[in-house]
């Protein structure tokens, strides 16, 4: 995956960010992070696969082995179905989130996978981040992962076929910790301290460790 990592201080910062967005790339970026669904998957969802009531969840055909498997049930958050709602309005068939860009005989038509890569690196340039659309599927899963616990269910949670492939989800925001141990290591070194040449050439001894 290409891009930074959406962790929960940034998920802050895009949702501050995305109050300047048009409605329906708020809808886009909050699913994406809401049902940790593919890009491909949210693109491919219809109208009548949104179901906001008591209970609100998606009815998503996910990609199994690159070939869609059966529909299944993806609950999402009450904040993601209330949004989802103002943005339907009254509509009733369709495309659950449509481009506006190519629409045919003045009806919008589906969003592509390419659009949605578009309107999340916006977002992300918005607030000075390299975004991609599959980051926040990684924030969804790990965040599911560190609620639930049991990597059963956030294997099933993010339509998986093998819990090996949800392993990347169990060590928390661990890359993260690994981005800023890099970063520390890249920082200049201190000038009062001698590198370890200098100490070797003045005959300072090694530090044992």
């Amino acid at each position: 995956m290409n891009g930074d990592v959406v962790d929960p201080p940034a998920m802050a910062r895009i949702r501050e960010a995305l109050a300047s967005f048009p409605l329906r790339d708020r809808v886009l970026v909050e699913l994406l992070a809401g049902s940790g669904l593919r890009r491909v998957e949210v693109c491919a969802l219809n109208v009548e696969d949104a179901h906001l009531g008591a209970d609100p969840h998606v009815k998503a055909t996910r990609r199994k082995k690159r070939r869609p498997g059966e529909p299944e049930k993806v609950r999402i958050p009450a904040r993601v179905a209330d949004l989802l709602r103002v943005y339907l309005g009254l509509r009733k068939t369709g495309p659950l989130i449509e481009s506006r860009q190519h629409a045919k005989e003045g009806k919008p038509t589906r969003l592509s996978g390419r659009q949605v890569l578009r309107i999340v690196e916006a977002v992300g340039e918005a607030i000075g981040l390299r975004l991609h659309p599959h980051g926040f599927r990684h924030y969804h899963g790990t965040a599911y992962q560190d609620v639930r616990k049991d990597p059963m269910a956030t294997m099933r949670r993010l339509g998986h076929e093998d819990v090996r492939t949800t392993g990347k989800y169990m060590d928390g925001w661990g890359r993260q910790d690994r981005q800023a141990v890099e970063a520390v290591d890249a920082l200049p070194s201190d000038p009062g301290l001698p590198s370890r040449s200098d100490a070797n050439q003045r005959g300072v001894p090694r530090r044992q460790t």
